[in-house]
């Protein structure tokens, strides 16, 4: 029996990175979670100030496109009937 594989490549899922790790909107965002910056996920709608001139801007920092696919592939009857399975590139 195969399976169905959602492959999410260059998913833009990733940890705040070390270069923006000590910018002001990144570590008040961290303090809200208590948590310490290199242990949270690059989000664009909370990090846009400290992302302006990393490598790459527009293409980092959305953890809503992986969250909202999966949803969506859970909801699936193929998933259901365990003939699902995910796969990420990063």
């Amino acid at each position: 029996m195969s399976k169905l594989s959602l492959i999410l490549a260059e998913s833009s899922l990733e940890l705040i990175p070390k270069e923006i790790q000590n910018h002001p909107s990144v570590l008040s965002h961290c303090k809200k979670l208590s948590k310490t910056a290199s242990r949270v996920l690059l989000d664009n709608s909370w990090h846009y100030a400290a992302m302006k001139g990393i490598e790459n801007e527009m293409k980092r920092g959305r953890p809503d496109l992986v969250y909202f696919s999966m949803l969506e592939a859970c909801s699936t009857p193929l998933y259901f009937e365990k003939k699902f399975q995910f796969t990420f590139i990063l």
